[in-house]
């Protein structure tokens, strides 16, 4: 349990409050309109700073728990190597799917003004289906399997599920296979999202 709270911890501060309502605030403030201007691809500038200030404040979040684990009598950590490696590749694809969930919410605010009520939202949905709150096998056999259709399962129960080798080594490339998809999807998602709502944008004096 000590292993799975500190991957729930690490995958949670991976994207900070601050990087989440960046992009909400761009586009209430008008900032976006800038922006647009730019000969600058929005979704990818938006993820370049996403990952770049992420896996900063991850490092940090990272010693910080480990250290804290390690005082109260350590974590178990994987066996095999290869185990581990396919454990930061989960974490790095966790936190891509992330990214993605933030950054349609972040579009939402094209249409509604109450940025904190709608992230707010965003993390109580994500915390429950990703497994942060309770791990997914705990669930009723039928909650789980809602919870397995959706992708927040790729941002905490997956990379948990293989750091703590849940998961032969078939079933987590499989796994990682579907975090990558639900990567795809998500992001050209995202990017229909964003030509529908840039669209409806009206800028005054321009």
């Amino acid at each position: 349990m000590k292993a799975y709270i500190f991957i729930t911890f690490l995958t949670n501060s991976l994207i900070s409050w601050y990087s989440e309502t960046r992009i909400s605030k761009k586009i209430l403030s008008g900032e976006v309109a800038i922006d647009l201007l730019k000969p600058l691809d929005f979704q990818k500038a938006r993820a370049a700073e996403t990952i770049g200030s992420s896996l900063m404040e991850g490092t940090i979040a990272a010693i910080m728990i480990g250290v804290t684990l390690m005082l109260a009598g350590g974590i178990m950590l994987p066996e095999l190597s290869f185990t581990f490696a396919l454990f930061i590749i989960s974490l790095l694809a966790s936190l891509l799917i992330k990214f993605c969930i933030v950054y349609i919410v972040g579009l939402v605010c094209f249409w509604i003004s109450n940025s904190i009520g709608v992230a707010w939202m965003r993390a109580a949905v994500t915390n429950f289906l990703s497994g942060a709150m309770i791990p997914l096998s705990f669930f009723p056999a039928w909650l789980e399997l809602i919870a397995k259709v959706f992708p927040f399962q790729g941002i905490v129960y997956t990379p948990a599920s293989i750091y703590l080798e849940r998961l032969n080594t078939t079933e987590a490339v499989q796994e990682i296979g579907l975090q990558f998809f639900w990567i795809i999807v998500l992001w050209f998602l995202a990017k229909g999202i964003w030509n529908w709502a840039v669209r409806q944008v009206t800028i005054y004096g321009g």
